[in-house]
């Protein structure tokens, strides 16, 4: 009996594991995607939209980390695990996005693509802050 249940802490998360590599990168992060832009019909037009957008979430990530750091009830370890895990991810994402966006740097869409980047990014966080607040 001791063996069926090694065997099979073994075996299902291999098969989950699976299931999971069969996904490719646009496909896991398509739910944090916005897309606003695609409507535009010039590339100043979409460089234009992107900053919009990145801009506006980049401002509500500023509100829900400024809501998260003034919580009271927080105790001080947990507010100082925050900001230090916060700081780390702004400069990873960034660097994340500028390596994404290598193959068209000297291009026109460049900029509409690095903004794009960023805001995916940034919507994750958010979704992940959202977890956050919510489970701990």
């Amino acid at each position: 009996m001791k063996n069926i249940y090694l065997y099979c802490l073994l075996l299902f998360p291999c098969l989950a594991l699976s299931d999971e590599s069969n996904k490719d990168y646009p496909n896991v992060h398509l739910q944090y995607s916005q897309n606003h832009c695609s409507s535009m019909h010039t590339q100043q037009e979409m460089n234009e939209c992107s900053e919009v957008q990145y801009l506006a979430a980049l401002k509500k990530l500023a509100l829900v980390m400024s809501e998260m750091l003034s919580e009271e009830a927080q105790d001080t370890k947990y507010l100082h695990l925050l900001q230090s895990a916060h700081t780390q991810w702004k400069h990873s994402y960034r660097i994340d996005c500028e390596l994404e966006t290598i193959d068209s740097w000297d291009g026109s869409a460049y900029t509409s693509l690095l903004h794009a980047c960023f805001e995916l990014k940034i919507n994750e966080r958010l979704h992940y802050l959202e977890w956050l607040q919510s489970n701990v």
